[in-house]
């Protein structure tokens, strides 16, 4: 897997035409109204508008999906997990043994929503302009500059470990070490 952060920053459309500090400053908050929303109700129209946005990003399918792979494998062990922690009305039972519980499978439906949602606008942020431009936008909004260092120093020591990773598959394979994976 290549770590290429900038792959999509130079395509045409609605997001790649905003100013970085506009659309960090407007999915921000979005991020925010999100997290605060309690409605299932609500929540269900704003993700499948979340993935509408995506799409009409002008981001591959494949890179979504791709980005969506792992929250989705943690998403999973949720949804398994709190329905049969739960307490309360029972919604139905598996095996006869198992109970899944109403409140506890529509809480787990609500984190899901919302973390899909979440990740969806921070793809929006970083994969539609380049990042050394987000970054610049983060600062001139004066965002607190801890998390900033934390982006930047992530961003630095992923492409330190990559590229080292590289070296290393094509020393081994140069002195006839084990197969590249």
């Amino acid at each position: 897997m290549h770590f290429e952060f900038d792959k999509y920053a130079n395509r045409k459309s609605l997001f790649h035409s905003w100013d970085e500090r506009y659309k960090i400053i407007s999915l921000i908050t979005y991020i925010i109204s999100i997290s605060i929303l309690k409605d299932i109700r609500i929540l269900l129209p704003l993700a499948l508008f979340n993935f509408l946005f995506a799409l009409l990003s002008n981001l591959p399918l494949k890179y979504l999906v791709l980005k969506l792979k792992f929250p989705t494998l943690f998403f999973l062990v949720i949804l398994i997990i709190i329905p049969i922690s739960g307490r309360g009305q029972i919604f139905f039972k598996i095996a006869g043994c198992i109970n899944i519980y109403k409140t506890s499978l529509f809480f787990a439906v609500k984190i899901i929503l919302r973390g899909y949602s979440i990740i969806i606008c921070g793809i929006l942020i970083f994969a539609t302009s380049t990042f050394d431009k987000t970054i610049r936008a983060m600062r001139i909004i004066k965002l607190p500059e801890i998390p900033v260092m934390i982006i930047l120093f992530t961003h630095r020591y992923i492409n330190l470990y990559r590229n080292n990773t590289l070296k290393m598959k094509r020393a081994m394979k140069l002195r006839g070490g084990v197969k590249s994976y």
